[in-house]
């Protein structure tokens, strides 16, 4: 009998060394089309406050953002990244894709922890790993957020199912912890909860305790940190979200989230032969029955439980994000040129997709309660295996796309800004550096303009104490407070909410400001602000055009009005 167990060790080790060695090569296939890209959107304030924080802690420890989420956990990480790499962009897409790689192994583990078979456990895994849906929202920086939250709350589920095989208190604490760090991550990771309850409940008649402590203890965990989030966060979520009241957008939410699962499940971009990749998955099945796999009963009672939690993941993951699908637009993929907002939209469905890897393995352990032939076997192998191949070739395909989007759409632009910026000799804190005539159609870099251009400057720049914009006002400015005087951000004005002035943010050493620009005739006369205009190849400095009233400056107001 010991030998018997051995063997079978052995056996669950070599499984476990193969399928971390097929997602490393699947997470090096699908990185490799991006180690040229370059930061985009969003990316920007992340790197800047990395770089610029003095203390990473202090993006742990409070509301790093001023806005509408509370991410501590993953801002922290952001920062330690930012410390050890700087911005480094093709090792920040690496971490991205190898945590999302990671995420896959995570969800093979947790199948096989619910008894699911390795096969099918294997196959829910890397279609995770390869879709080309969860590779497009792990490829975009900024939604890291989603894959460390998803990382952490598997390993919660994880944890959780070792507590119920061996009831130490350390097994239930490690689930705990791992499950705060998921809430501290994204709000997606509620969806996680009801999963972690479900577990519990499953043990309810066996295991009535240790059920009853462990639901406690999880609702606990999620109330403190909901608690904690109003606690910190300011009120802007619920006047962007929720105009139109709370149950209005709950129920708009994800209605619009399953509207758009089915384009999101089937991806119409990329070649011909990775389209129909994915339609050979259907014929899986088939050939199963065909070559003798039988329903068993009593396989499928077993695949009962990661079903349930499957499908409770994905109507958890509708619930959560309703009020930011209500007020977002959502486009998915389609055979056209690449569009930024499909690869945007796909991180809805990051951590849906996973619960979907669940019930493939869950399904498949069913289905295949008796054997096929070997002959059908070896079809089975062969279509999974062209399936891969498509969904992987599809996947590089945006992952080239993509590279190519924001090396050419930001990047160029973003250099010279930064050019013309650190070629500004007297910069004291507080000054004024303005911008003009960038040629962005999208007005995505203009909203973030600030950020992008201190994101590439050194620790310590004094630059980094200047107010950065074009005529129109980014979403904040992000300044090294420390030697700012009191008012420093006049004569632009603080941006109104609720009919109170929306006061700056202290983040360590750093300060956001929310402005805007209405006083042209002072902005212009300041002796603070600096003009520079794109000819087209760089950043002209127009600055005497414009005092002399030879050169005419608008600026404008782009924040949403509260």
């Amino acid at each position: 009998m010991p030998l018997v167990r051995r063997e079978r060790l052995d056996s669950g080790k070599l499984g476990i060394a193969l399928a971390a060695g097929a997602a490393a090569l699947a997470a090096w296939l699908l990185w490799y089309p991006m180690r040229d890209a370059a930061p985009f959107l969003d990316d920007y304030v992340f790197f800047a406050l990395g770089v610029h924080v003095d203390t990473p802690l202090a993006l742990l420890l409070s509301d790093a953002m001023g806005s509408f989420f509370f991410r501590p956990f993953v801002m922290f990480l952001w920062a330690l990244s930012a410390k050890a790499f700087g911005v480094d962009a093709p090792i920040q897409y690496a971490l991205n894709i190898g945590l999302h790689a990671a995420n896959g192994l995570l969800l093979l583990v947790l199948a096989r922890r619910y008894g699911i078979r390795a096969a099918p456990a294997a196959v829910g895994a890397i279609l995770f790993v390869v879709h080309p849906t969860p590779f497009a929202a792990a490829a975009w920086l900024s939604d890291r957020f989603d894959v460390v939250a998803l990382f952490c709350g598997l390993c919660a589920l994880i944890a959780l199912e070792a507590y119920w095989r061996h009831p130490r208190r350390l097994n239930l604490a490690g689930a705990l912890c791992a499950l705060l760090l998921a809430l501290l991550s994204k709000e997606i990771a509620y969806a996680i909860v009801p999963v972690a309850l479900a577990s519990a409940a499953w043990r309810w008649r066996s295991q009535r305790g240790r059920a009853l402590r462990s639901m406690i203890a999880i609702a606990a965990c999620a109330a403190a940190t909901l608690c904690v989030r109003a606690l910190v966060v300011r009120p802007v979520a619920a006047a962007m979200f929720l105009d139109g009241g709370t149950l209005s957008a709950l129920w708009d939410g994800c209605a619009k989230f399953f509207h758009y699962l089915p384009a999101f499940l089937v991806v119409r971009h990329g070649g011909a032969a990775a389209l129909g990749a994915q339609a050979l998955l259907v014929a899986v099945p088939l050939v199963l029955v065909a070559g003798g796999s039988r329903f068993d009963a009593r396989a499928a009672l077993r695949a009962v439980p990661l079903a349930s939690a499957a499908i409770i993941l994905l109507i958890g993951c509708a619930a959560a994000q309703a009020p930011v699908m209500h007020a977002s637009p959502i486009q998915p993929f389609d055979p056209g040129p690449f569009q930024f907002i499909a690869l945007a939209g796909s991180r809805f469905y990051y951590v849906a997709f996973a619960g979907l890897a669940l019930l493939v393995a869950a399904c498949g352990h069913a289905l295949i309660a008796a054997p096929p032939r070997p002959p059908f076997t070896l079809a089975v192998a062969a279509l999974l295996a062209a399936v891969t191949a498509g969904m992987t070739a599809q996947s590089r395909d945006i992952a080239r796309e993509w590279s190519s989007f924001v090396r050419t759409e930001d990047a160029p632009l973003v250099q010279a800004a930064v050019a013309a910026v650190r070629s500004q000799q007297d910069a004291p804190p507080g000054c004024k550096i303005f911008l003009l005539d960038l040629p962005d159609p999208d007005d995505t870099l203009r909203s973030m303009l600030d950020v992008a251009v201190k994101q590439a400057l050194p620790p310590g720049d004094p630059r980094a104490a200047c107010f950065i914009q074009s005529e129109h006002t980014p979403w904040y400015h992000l300044l090294e407070a420390r030697g700012l005087p009191p008012g420093a951000e006049r004569p632009l004005s603080m941006m109104v909410f609720a009919g109170k002035p929306y006061l700056p943010l202290r983040v360590g050493n750093l300060e956001y400001f929310y402005l805007t620009a209405v006083d042209a005739p002072a902005i212009v006369a300041s002796r603070e602000s600096t003009f520079y205009a794109w000819d087209g190849a760089r950043f002209a400095n127009v600055t005497e055009l414009v005092r002399s009233g030879r050169r005419h400056v608008a600026f404008y107001d782009n924040r949403p009005r509260f």
